[in-house]
């Protein structure tokens, strides 16, 4: 047996075409069962994450389109609040003012009954006071006849 002595870093034989199939059947084992689900899980990460941010884009734009439904709501029912405020004024001024015409109506009528009665009841004492007149003038009278029938 001969002694070879070569120091080098690199040798180039069958033991490096071999570590070389070596590595290579390495590389193909591990890409099939480490890299290849790995790549296939981070595809499915990046595919779960698109989704929810596609998700989150659509819920914003549909919170956005809420937002402003529900302005315009908002806006309908300040609008509604003000029309039904303003007739319930209007009825209320409507009511107030009937109420007035029927006071005054009501007043209009008690000083109609009341000069009614005070009419009737100055008749009354006219009529008495001439009754009364009538009485004295005719007890004047009588005692004026009875004097002078006295003094004849």
């Amino acid at each position: 047996m001969e002694v070879v002595e070569k120091i080098a870093l690199i040798s180039i034989n069958e033991t490096l075409v071999i570590q070389l199939l070596s590595f290579l059947i390495f590389l193909f084992i591990i890409n099939r069962l480490m890299f290849r689900p790995l790549n296939g899980i981070m595809a499915e990460r990046e595919k779960v994450i698109s989704n929810a941010e596609d998700e989150i884009r659509a819920n914003l734009a549909q919170m956005s389109a809420m937002q402003k439904e529900l302005a315009k709501n908002e806006a309908l029912a300040r609008a509604d609040a003000a029309a039904i405020r303003a007739e319930m004024a209007r009825q209320s001024d409507d009511q107030a003012k009937q109420i007035f015409v029927e006071a005054r109506d009501e007043i209009a009528k008690l000083r109609q009954q009341s000069a009614l009665e005070l009419e009737a009841e100055y008749a009354r004492s006219l009529q008495s006071l001439e009754e009364e007149a009538r009485a004295v003038s005719v007890l004047m009278v009588e005692q004026v006849l009875q004097r002078r029938s006295g003094l004849s």
